[in-house]
């Protein structure tokens, strides 16, 4: 508990949004089940919850540990904790997260024809094309830790994001000679790793999809920071 706060601080003085380190499983099946359990919205949503908030959330929603449990990992009364899991609840359903709302992942021959509709489309630059692969309340965010380049802000909507893809595509492509999207399960959900021509890892990125097979959350990670545990992996097309 003491490190979540001392992490909070950190992340309150942060530089524009923040995302989690991306974890890249090549395994499908770990990374379906690892976004079964939790979003990267998800994640994000439980940022606003209290340290003591999240943790009893988490023990009890995410790895079903009886109260009487979390009690002792809390040193709380199984009464408090109870009360702390029902509003941190409360808090994520005001949010819009919920276990019923969050989607599971397509099938992974679904996830590669979306992923590749959705790379067809960045590469296109056709706003039709990319919209109607997004939901009307999609949310756009990019971390950039004030160290690299990246959106301020998240973007909301479907006409402002499908924008600001286009443009990140055109941009990404004349500066860096961007090489295809290479598919990844990056923090259990479905995404891509972005290399550039000289095989440098810019940015991961993992997409939140609904039942209806679009984009309602599109997650990038540019701060290089947190891309260098990654910085091993061997660009597509060049040697493991």
């Amino acid at each position: 508990l003491d490190e979540l706060k001392s992490a909070r601080r950190k992340r309150e003085t942060y530089i524009g949004p923040w995302l989690p380190e991306p974890v890249v499983d090549t395994d499908p099946l770990a990374g379906r089940a690892a976004a079964e359990e939790v979003s990267v919205a998800l994640m994000l949503a439980l940022e606003r919850l209290s340290p003591l908030e999240r943790a009893a959330f988490v023990l009890h929603d995410v790895f079903e540990q009886p109260f009487d449990e979390v009690a002792q990992t809390l040193g709380r009364s199984s009464a408090a904790c109870r009360q702390l899991s029902s509003r941190a609840r409360k808090q994520l359903q005001a949010q819009g997260y919920g276990a019923e709302d969050t989607a599971a992942p397509p099938a992974d021959t679904r996830m590669q024809a979306l992923l590749e509709a959705f790379a067809q489309a960045l590469a296109s630059g056709e706003l039709r094309a990319l919209a109607e692969l997004l939901t009307q309340d999609v949310r756009l965010c990019s971390d950039g830790g004030g160290v690299v380049c990246a959106i301020p802000a998240p973007l909301h909507g479907r006409d402002r994001v499908a924008q600001a893809l286009v443009a990140f595509a055109r941009t990404w492509q004349r500066d860096a000679g961007a090489q295809a999207l290479h598919p990844a399960w990056v923090n259990g959900a479905p995404g891509a790793l972005l290399w550039n021509a000289q095989g440098v890892l810019e940015q991961a990125c993992a997409l939140e999809w609904d039942t209806q097979g679009r984009v309602r959350g599109i997650y990038f990670q540019r701060n290089p920071q947190k891309l260098a545990a990654l910085t091993t992996t061997p660009a597509p097309g060049s040697r493991g």
